[in-house]
């Protein structure tokens, strides 16, 4: 694949070097939504309920933020996106530690330091930058590591370490996340009006299978 890729004198596309660190799957969907799952899962009644409360009254005004459904948060954790996982990852450090030893509380704090450099948009001085990115990744997975080893055999731990050889390669992370892109998956539905509309990648496939048979038909004329 790489020859066929080579350009002039170029080395040709590198599946590890060239493919950005995902921060939606590898950042929210991974490693955030082992621990928030992890947790909820591990609390009684009594202790949900608690949790819904400090959630309702948690103040969002200083945080981008909307108006937090608690009841939804703690009921439908198995179903999270990554919006709900950015609320627990702003949040966690002033709700969760009555739930939590001191271990998984230093785990989650810097869980939350190391977020707010993942989605990091504006990057004024990238020496700097990358050098606090790696310490964060080294404190957080040195925390992890010494609260729980449950979850380091997970590739998207591995991933972050990458993180920021990808930046410094890509950009600033949320520039490739695939959450901006499959906004754009609507218009596909929007336009396959003879389907149901939840699958799009099944239009193509149709359609290129039309053309496959019609092929056949024009040969054996």
């Amino acid at each position: 694949l790489n020859y066929l890729l080579k350009y002039h004198n170029s080395t040709g596309f590198d599946g590890c070097l060239d493919t950005p660190v995902e921060i939606l799957h590898v950042f929210l969907l991974g490693v955030a939504k082992y621990f928030v799952r992890d947790l909820i899962i591990k609390l009684n009644q009594k202790e949900k309920d608690q949790l819904k409360g400090y959630l309702q009254s948690f103040n969002t005004s200083s945080l981008n933020l909307h108006l937090i459904q608690s009841r939804y948060l703690v009921t439908h954790a198995k179903s999270f996106i990554g919006k709900e996982f950015k609320i627990f990852l702003q949040a966690s450090p002033l709700i969760l530690f009555p739930f939590i030893d001191q271990d998984q509380c230093d785990m989650w704090h810097s869980l939350s330091i190391l977020s707010s450099y993942a989605f990091q948009t504006h990057i004024i001085n990238m020496a700097n930058f990358q050098a606090d990115l790696k310490t964060h990744i080294s404190n957080f997975l040195h925390h992890t590591i010494k609260s729980t080893a449950q979850w380091h055999n997970k590739p998207k731990f591995h991933m972050l370490v990458h993180l920021p050889d990808s930046i410094l390669r890509f950009g600033s992370a949320p520039l490739f996340s695939t959450e901006k892109f499959e906004s754009y998956n609507g218009i596909l539905r929007n336009a396959s009006t003879h389907s149901n509309r939840l699958a799009p990648e099944i239009f193509p496939l149709n359609l290129v299978t039309i053309i496959k048979f019609s092929f056949i038909w024009w040969c054996l004329l």
